[in-house]
């Protein structure tokens, strides 16, 4: 048997579609500030620190706020991420 080459400028058949850019994975902490979501790292240091106030001072929600200048921070779980909700 003998291989049969492609005559020379003969099509290959379509191409394939382009394949599309992946988004970044979303991550699962949030923080949103009056409303308007922080950065993802931004978010992520706010969390830690609010973690460990919270380690400290369980359950002091208002304290943290008043540390941060703020009126009030809640967690909530929104749409399987954890989001924090401030308010200034």
């Amino acid at each position: 048997m003998t291989s049969k080459k492609p005559k020379a400028g003969a099509k290959k058949g379509p191409k394939p579609a382009p394949k599309a850019e992946k988004a970044a994975p979303q991550s699962r902490l949030a923080v949103l500030l009056d409303n308007r979501p922080l950065p993802d790292d931004e978010a992520r240091t706010l969390w830690q620190e609010f973690s460990r106030h919270m380690d400290e001072h369980e359950g002091d929600f208002a304290g943290f706020a008043k540390l941060k200048g703020w009126s009030s921070v809640k967690p909530e779980h929104r749409q399987g991420r954890a989001v924090l909700v401030v308010t200034s």
